[in-house]
């Protein structure tokens, strides 16, 4: 409704057309006044402009009725923006059994990381503008969490699911995860564990190794579709983080350090694969210092482990009595040459629809010592442009025909396949590397226990990548790098499972 200078309703009044009012939306230059025509209802939006106001009353520090004591900071606020923002701050001023509620002058005990962005975070209640980068994001969301605000929440677990890779550039990932995953942020947790997982080595050996707690590193630990060189990497991985934990339980000045360092060794420790090592790897254990200082239960896991290699008749019921014991039979995905052999698709922009790029290659049949270095040829046939599958007539047994109509597939498909008629019982993983901002790390990765059979030679992993994204012309996939992001480079790990291993991947 819009009122003349005595208060008439200038839309009830008959004018001449010619002298009419015209309600025009003023120069764009001078205001942010958004004028919207429905039907002969115009609607205003001026909510910049109370933004701006709200902005200049922080700002200025006018008419404040709270002081918030943060560290050495002295913040003047005003109850009713604190109120209307978080309801922690509601409770804290509303309710009379809170003595806050009556006091002019309030301290709150925030961590050091907090009270450094206590600030910024104040500011957002009145602007509803933050920058989050990758310094604050951690203490903005726990400040985020504590007060219940839960915008300025989704706003900070959004920046962390769309930089998970750079944050392990940073040598944060480790953190975020360890974060996330004590406060319930299962989808931020989950692809920071996948970062952790598909790019181990790296992540490992990273300054942030140290932040991951031990319950969080045992179940890290139990997971097969973890991507490493071999299982010599994941001791040595639990080597590092034993030692830093002590260093940092000496420099705390911790009590029965020894005590807390034997459980902590049993528990992770018991994790490590010992029979996917080679008998050379199991020998140069001898040499760690966790066998100097573990000598018991080392060289348990060390016979255990060459036992199993010479084929010795109670060496695979022994390991089965281990803790998870049927994981301690089920290989990684490894990437040594034994087991994986990789595949750059180049000049992808020019690579006609349906084409298909294959990989042969040989794997070991077993990793235990005994049984040698016999090896099955595998053919990888990757389809990065869809699957035509033409015409064709199907013979059954009893002499019928039908003819089978051609079809397209739009989907990315990874094809693997043997011509063995024996069985094989297999993992298989299927890796991509992906570039972004300059990074190169395993992007996506797919992984499946299958067993080969002389009736079925062939597994398909469809939907690979997501098809339309891949294939853009207009903007480059973050899965194609190279000089030019012109190459889809997959690697592929095909690893022997025994017949008492573990199915269950993750």
């Amino acid at each position: 409704m819009y009122m003349d200078a005595e208060g008439e309703d200038l839309a009830d009044q008959e004018y001449p057309a010619e002298k009419k009012p015209r309600l025009t939306a003023p120069d764009s230059t001078t205001s942010s006044l958004c004028w919207t025509d429905r039907g002969g209802q115009i609607t205003m939006d001026n909510s910049g402009e109370v933004v701006a106001k709200m902005a200049a009353i922080y700002a200025e520090r006018l008419m404040s009725d709270v002081l918030l004591v943060v560290g050495d900071e002295e913040l003047p606020a005003h109850r009713l923006i604190l109120c209307a923002s978080s309801d922690v701050f509601q409770v804290m001023f509303m309710d009379p059994k809170w003595t806050e509620s009556q006091e002019k002058k309030i301290e709150l005990k925030e961590s050091p990381e907090c009270a450094a962005v206590f600030e910024t975070f104040l500011k957002y209640l009145y602007t509803g503008k933050v920058c989050v980068d990758f310094a604050n994001v951690i203490p903005l969301l726990q400040l985020a969490d504590k007060y219940n605000v839960t915008d300025l929440l989704n706003v900070g677990l959004d920046f962390m699911s769309r930089n998970v890779p750079q944050a392990g550039n940073k040598n944060q990932v480790v953190s975020w995860f360890q974060f996330t995953t004590n406060c319930g942020y299962a989808n931020v947790a989950s692809l920071c564990l996948d970062f952790i997982k598909w790019n181990y080595s790296t992540v490992c050996e990273s300054i942030d190794w140290q932040a991951i707690e031990s319950e969080s590193l045992v179940a890290l630990l139990n997971s097969s579709d973890i991507v490493v060189h071999d299982e010599m990497v994941i001791f040595t991985s639990v080597q590092k983080w034993l030692s830093d934990t002590e260093a940092r339980m000496v420099r705390e000045g911790e009590n029965n350090i020894h005590l807390h360092l034997e459980r902590l060794t049993q528990a992770t420790v018991s994790c490590v694969r010992f029979p996917m090592m080679t008998p050379s790897q199991v020998a140069d254990l001898l040499l760690s210092p966790l066998t100097k200082q573990h000598m018991g239960f080392m060289v348990e896991r060390m016979s255990g482990a060459m036992a199993y290699h010479r084929n010795r008749e109670s060496a695979v019921a022994t390991i089965l009595k281990w803790k998870n014991g049927d994981r301690m039979l089920t290989p990684r995905l490894y990437t040594e040459d034994k087991y994986c052999a990789n595949l750059s698709i180049d000049y992808f922009s020019q690579l006609p629809m349906y084409h298909c790029r294959s990989l042969y290659f040989s794997a070991f049949e077993a990793v235990a010592d005994y049984a040698g270095e016999s090896q099955t040829d595998w053919m990888i046939d990757i389809y990065p442009k869809g699957v035509w599958i033409q015409k064709c007539h199907a013979i059954f047994t009893s002499g019928a025909m039908k003819e089978v109509p051609d079809k397209v597939l739009t989907t990315v498909r990874a094809s693997v396949s043997m011509k063995e008629c024996t069985e094989k019982r297999v993992k298989i993983g299927i890796l991509i590397n992906a570039n972004e901002n300059g990074y190169e790390h395993i992007g996506h990765a797919r992984t499946a226990n299958y067993i080969f059979s002389k009736d079925d030679q062939i597994v398909n992993f469809d939907n690979l990548l997501e098809f339309g994204a891949l294939n853009d012309r207009k903007f480059k996939s973050k899965f194609l790098s190279g000089p030019n992001r012109d190459s889809l480079k997959i690697y592929v790990t095909i690893t022997p499972l025994h017949k008492l291993g573990s199915l269950v991947i993750p």
